[in-house]
């Protein structure tokens, strides 16, 4: 049987089972309490009364044991509970204890025959081993969540340590991966409402990245293997945060924060290039206040947070020489000289120029490995610098100059949230929860001018309603409605001052320094998207004795409107495969395929719209006292994507399929369709995903817990899957020229100017029919027009599924400890491929006499450039074993330990085209398969808090108590990467964007481990792998790599971070806290992957370093915080 049909009839069994039992009750936002009062002979107390009331806002609710003495309250609101069985002639039993978030905890009532009230303490295990449900759930306490470092401020962290959870330290998707699942696959929810950006489905908000509001969190809880039916929309993982609350007391803190540079430690490349520690300081504060309204019914709380750094990067800034300069200047065409002025007073004028030295032979950051002085290794080098004879560039005389750069900008953010509680009645409860997030992003930092700086204004506000209202005893109903409005506009702040300084925009893929290319720079045209969202979320449970039976509806509505159709407009882009275009002034001279860019959008934004709807039904069913089954089914139904604007063209149907017409003869509207409303084509409608999940005490209460489960599940397609639909030509033209001179219009000649008169051509010739061949005549003798290209989904688009299995054992080990082993597994398909290739041929014969790697020797479709054709025949697969060691609150001190084996794999990325052609796509193949670029074998994993306890000697209890220790602790060994060489699709086409593999041709390469020796010497080298076919070598590469990607592997990471703070009593409700956080506290030097492309600088050797995701000085901006950063802060809590 295949493993196809083995799949589908996995799942036509759990559909049958899911709808024999008809349709649990924790949710995203709340918890569940289950139980059973018994008589101290172990006998069932039928219809016993059972209290259960929240002390700090006296929220009470009722409920009566059924016929087997179970009791169940359904969607309660995180927090301290007591809970109180009482029965006829029965003494009343009373509990204490915590509900985290998404916990289904089981507590069990024993009522004694004595007159007075017996109070129990409920076993700690209880709220360590998971006995209700098969779901994988990691919950963090308020006293974790304040007590343990939160880089940033980003509730994100959080998460970090939970068991399968890989944090992207190189490799990776958002800030993390869970499971091994190779795209964005984690719902992040606020008290239910929706904080994922729909844009990218990521977590990042607001001005720094980091999503702020850690001051404002009571609980969180991560949930992966979510098998019960109501977790939805992401695959991944669901992460649930719970904000805090009022109470009955008046309560709150204030916080600051500070970092910094002579806090920190300097950047390991930095230290060894001798250049300084850029500027950097940061200040994070928070304040916080809560309380009653009316006392028991009503209460407030407010929050608001504020970020503020210099943000600095770092890195290695190469620069053409002025030998080079000087060339270029006396060999590009007149028209060019004024903007290659431009340039280079910009070049020269940047700060840290002082430092530069000319690039030598060497494998330090500021040298070139090749041994071509920085430049290059396509053409140039060999040039004799005065034109026929004497010192020649790459020889003598280097083609740049290096330096170390540590620009900063700043960085702006204010988050501000407010939250009121209301109980109507006991049985009626609702809040409001508002949260605005506002601040100024340094998106980019140039190092040549400031100017340049690319900033982002970014607000984001996230308003709900949430009501829960206890119908009867055993009907419970939970409603959430939820939105958000947003903006994303990035660009430089004054576009026209930047075009008049520089009307260009210039990028260097030959040439420079090991450490970094020339740098790129140009002005970026503001564009970005404002995005608003509606989400409905309503849950209602019904227990019936055995079975409590939920169903419950997800629905989401976004509205978005688009600038993005306007990148790369207004101001064109030279991108040069060859030094020497540059240095002549002529694109593409040497048949590297250098080029330039420009978009012509007839739009200059777009609304699109985004709808999709989950709803499920589900059985929770307690077949026995120690044997709990979960049958679950969820419909995801995903909306075709539409525009306002009808602003979709797309291709008639796949790519060169049956039906597609290709060639000069044809109409560019014959195949192009425009004027539409719709995304897709085709959509499938409702994914059926059936579940099913189990836990079994086959010891009894209190000991070893077997649970699991298997379940499909659906992945929520991100909003910019619209952005190259509405993209293509005609709404958007954006032609690849490949001829002219380095110019700006109106020079004749020049490639812009070539740009502009195909779009021209273009735009009035499509109405008509035009085909290339008309197009070409319309642009006047001698001048050839530029095709543009073409972005193609396949006739039917499926959404990502992923099928989950897995296993686990707790077994406890004291009643504070419990020991567990898990499996989980996963194998998801229909994901998208991009084969960026599909129109690439063979351009240069001469060089590939009999081909390459069985691409064509004339162009597919010559009326186009570049064609991306989008397949859904990606998939991965997962196996991961976790042993955990789990400590619950015992002597101030809890946390745990986790350590996982796992092996990731995915077909993710198309290496050879020829494989994925509409003539084979009903081929299998398996190619390109192999481990995904954050495979890590091994994981180590420990959080924890310890706070030292109140002692009797009064100068020892001043000293040594009141002091708070928590950390975590991440440790990995070293991820894949592949080994590619961007030489070779210079030399096939520039309708070719393919990556190619590099071909190995010693043994001793395969599977190289690279490590921290790579720094100085490289752990590959050239010689290993076959060179790109020349005239001189006719012997290279001819094929698309014999080896599986990512076959190679870097170095591991390993950090700690740790909170060390000391709490200052002043009376009995007040106090200071004083402390510091530490990140990376070890300053050790966490290396990339080695530079991988046989094409670029610096082959074999590691230029950069990585670090934890997020940080005081924000998420993914390039910051200096790869080496320890220490982070010094005071509270006032009351």
């Amino acid at each position: 049987m295949t493993s196809s049909k083995f799949r589908k009839l996995v799942l036509a069994l759990l559909f049958l089972i899911s709808s024999a039992c008809q349709i649990h009750s924790q949710t995203l936002t709340s918890a569940t309490v289950v139980g059973t009062v018994t008589d101290s002979s172990g006998a069932v107390v039928p219809s016993a009364v059972v209290h259960i009331r929240q002390p700090d806002t006296d929220s009470s609710s009722t409920a009566t044991a059924d016929s087997n003495g179970e009791y169940r309250f359904p969607f309660l609101k995180p927090g301290e509970y007591e809970i109180t069985a009482e029965a006829p002639s029965l003494a009343k039993a009373t509990s204490r204890i915590r509900l985290l978030v998404g916990q289904e905890q089981s507590v069990n009532l024993v009522l004694n025959l004595q007159v007075t009230q017996q109070s129990v303490d409920v076993d700690t295990t209880a709220g360590v081993l998971q006995t209700e449900n098969g779901n994988s759930v990691t919950s963090f306490n308020q006293q974790y969540v304040e007590n343990t470092p939160v880089n940033g401020g980003d509730i994100t962290n959080i998460a970090f340590s939970t068991p399968g959870l890989r944090l992207n330290v190189g490799g990776g998707n958002a800030n993390f991966n869970v499971n091994g699942l190779p795209f964005n696959s984690t719902l992040f929810t606020m008290n239910g409402a929706d904080i994922v950006e729909p844009y990218n489905l990521n977590n990042k908000s607001g001005a720094s990245n980091n999503t702020l509001g850690a001051n404002d969190i009571s609980e969180a809880a991560v949930i992966t293997n979510a098998y019960s039916a109501q977790y939805g929309r992401e695959a991944g993982a669901q992460v649930n945060f719970i904000s805090k609350s009022g109470t009955n007391h008046f309560h709150g803190n204030l916080v600051e924060n500070y970092n910094g540079s002579f806090l920190n430690a300097n950047d390991y490349f930095n230290n060894l290039t001798k250049t300084p520690r850029g500027r950097s300081v940061a200040n994070q504060y928070a304040a916080s206040v809560g309380g009653p309204i009316l006392r028991d019914r009503a209460a407030f709380f407010v929050n608001t947070e504020g970020l503020r750094y210099a943000l600095p990067s770092t890195g290695v800034v190469s620069l053409p020489s002025a030998q080079l300069q000087q060339y270029a200047l006396a060999h590009a065409p007149a028209s060019s000289t004024g903007i290659y002025q431009s340039l280079f007073n910009l070049y020269n004028g940047a700060p840290g120029v002082s430092r530069a030295v000319a690039v030598t032979t060497g494998t330090s950051p500021l040298q070139d490995s090749t041994g071509h002085l920085g430049c290059g290794k396509q053409t140039f080098t060999g040039t004799y610098v005065n034109g026929t004879s004497g010192p020649r560039f790459g020889v003598d005389t280097p083609c740049a100059v290096a330096f170390g750069t540590t620009a900063s900008s700043i960085n702006t953010e204010t988050f501000i949230s407010g939250r009121i509680d209301y109980n109507i009645n006991d049985k009626q409860k609702i809040y409001f929860r508002i949260s605005r997030d506002a601040g100024v992003q340094a998106s980019a930092t140039s190092p040549i001018n400031p100017a340049f700086n690319s900033r982002s204004v970014q607000p984001w506000v996230i308003p709900q309603v949430n009501y829960t209202y206890a119908i009867t005893p055993r009907l419970v109903n939970n409603f959430i409605l939820n939105g958000n409005w947003y903006s994303i506009l990035t660009g430089v702040d004054d576009f026209q001052g930047t075009r008049t300084l520089l009307p260009a925009s210039f990028s260097f893929s030959d040439g420079g320094a090991n450490g970094g290319g020339f740098a790129a720079i140009g002005p970026a045209l503001p564009t970005g998207r404002r995005g608003q969202q509606l989400g409905i979320i309503d849950d209602l449970s019904l227990n019936l004795g055995r079975h409590t039976l939920q169903i419950g509806v997800n629905n989401r509505n976004n509205r978005i409107t688009d600038s993005s159709v306007a990148s790369a407009s207004v101001v064109g882009k030279y991108t040069f495969l060859d030094l020497t275009d540059f240095a002549v002034g002529q694109v593409n001279s040497t048949g590297k395929n250098s080029q330039f860019t420009q978009s012509f959008p007839l739009l200059n934004a777009v609304h699109t719209r985004l709808n999709s709807l989950g709803f499920y039904g589900q059985d929770e069913w307690k077949a026995k006292k120690n044997l709990n089954l979960t049958f679950g089914v969820r419909f995801e139904l995903q909306g075709n994507p539409s525009c306002k604007e009808n602003c979709y063209s797309r291709a008639n149907t796949v790519f060169l399929a049956s039906g597609y017409q290709a060639g000069i003869n044809v109409p560019y509207n014959a195949t192009l369709q425009t004027g539409l409303n719709k995304n897709f084509k085709g959509l499938e409608g409702f994914v059926t995903e059936p579940r099913f999940g189990f836990a079994y005490s086959p010891l009894g209460d209190g000991k070893t817990v077997i649970r699991g489960g298997v379940g499909l599940f659906a992945n929520t397609f991100p909003g910019n899957i619209t952005q190259n639909i509405f993209g293509n030509s005609p709404n958007k033209f954006s032609p690849t020229v490949s001829t002219g001179t380095v110019g700006i219009a109106p020079t004749a000649g020049s490639s812009q100017a070539i740009g502009i008169a195909s779009n021209t051509a273009f735009q009035s010739g499509f109405s008509q029919g035009y085909t290339l061949p008309q197009l070409t005549a319309a642009m006047g003798s001698g001048v050839k027009f530029a095709t543009p290209t073409l972005y193609v989904n396949p006739d039917e688009f499926h959404t990502i599924k992923v099928l989950e299995w897995s296993l686990e054992v707790e077994q406890p080990l004291t009643r504070h400890d419990v020991l567990s082993f898990s499996y989980a597994g996963n194998h998801s398909y229909d994901q998208p491929l991009s084969n960026a290739a599909a129109n690439g041929y063979v351009n240069n014969t001469s060089l590939y006499p009999t081909g390459f790697g069985g691409l064509p020797t004339s162009i597919p479709d010559p009326r186009f450039a570049v064609v991306t054709q989008i397949l859904t025949t990606g998939y991965s697969n997962y196996n991961g074993v976790t042993v955990t060691e789990r400590h619950a609150p015992q002597h101030g001190l809890q946390g745990q330990v986790s350590y996982t084996w796992s092996h990731a794999l995915q077909l993710g990325t198309v290496y050879n085209p020829t494989l994925y052609t509409a003539a084979n796509s009903s081929t299998q193949t398996d190619a390109g398969y192999g481990p995904t670029a954050f495979d890590t074998r091994h994981n180590l994993t420990a959080d924890l808090v310890y706070t030292t306890p109140k002692l009797n000697n009064r100068l020892l209890d001043r000293t040594l108590s009141n002091w708070s220790l928590g950390g975590k602790l991440y440790l990995y060994s070293g991820r894949p990467f592949s080994v590619t060489n961007s030489l070779i699709p210079s030399s096939l086409s520039s309708s070719f964007s393919g990556t190619v593999l590099a071909d190995v041709t010693d043994p001793k390469a395969f599977g190289a481990q690279c490590g921290k020796s790579a720094v100085h010497t490289g752990c590959l080298s050239a010689s290993q792998f076959a060179s790109v076919v020349t005239a001189s070598n006719p012997n290279g590469q001819r094929d698309f790599g014999n080896v599986k990607p990512n076959g190679f592997r870097g170095p591991g990471f390993f950090s700690i971070a740790t909170q060390l703070s000391k709490r200052i009593p002043v009376t009995e409700h007040t106090r200071f806290e004083l402390g510091a956080d530490a990140y990376n506290l070890l300053n050790h030097t966490n290396l990339a992957v080695p530079n991988s492309n046989l094409g670029g600088t610096g082959f074999g050797l590691i230029t950069t370093t990585v670090s934890s995701p997020t940080s005081i000085y924000g998420t993914g901006q390039g910051a200096i915080v790869s080496g320890r950063v220490l982070v010094v802060f005071g509270k006032f809590i009351f």
